[in-house]
């Protein structure tokens, strides 16, 4: 569920601005502008203190919390102000609703900070899930009608 989500993520930030859009840290080198997508706790900041939280709520029923960090590496350090105030508020906008597996999944508790040479932009997106077998109800029914006329 958590890649249907950076998925649903990736594609909002393509089509709201045609920047490379990663995943992996890996990419060194990366062409700028540039968004790096992970999974990581808004509190610490850290990405090994992953912040992907799920919650028994009632039977079989859970509550998944994913929360993301989205960040935007500018084309220039030095016109990054500017640069920062816009694509911030684009992100709240393009953010808030992401397609998520046929659907449309709803970002809560967005907020960004500015650090060195990069935007940080957090979001939380929360879906509730059934676990377990489906399991019918009734058996099947058979009715047998008769018409009488008279």
């Amino acid at each position: 569920m958590i890649n249907e989500i950076i998925s649903g993520v990736c594609e909002a930030l393509s089509e709201e601005f045609g920047f490379p859009v990663h995943t992996e840290k890996s990419a060194q080198g990366a062409q700028k502008p540039c968004f790096f997508v992970t999974c990581k706790n808004p509190r610490s900041g850290s990405v090994k203190d992953r912040y992907f939280v799920s919650r028994q709520l009632l039977g079989d029923r859970y509550l998944n919390s994913a929360g993301l960090c989205v960040e935007f590496f500018p084309s220039a350090p030095l016109l990054a102000r500017g640069e920062y105030g816009e694509v911030l508020d684009r992100l709240f906008l393009c953010l808030e609703y992401i397609p998520f597996m046929g659907g449309v999944l709803r970002g809560q508790g967005m907020q960004g900070e500015y650090a060195e040479d990069m935007l940080n932009f957090f979001v939380n997106y929360d879906v509730f899930v059934c676990r377990g077998e489906e399991k019918d109800v009734m058996e099947k029914i058979t009715r047998k009608e008769e018409f009488l006329w008279h």
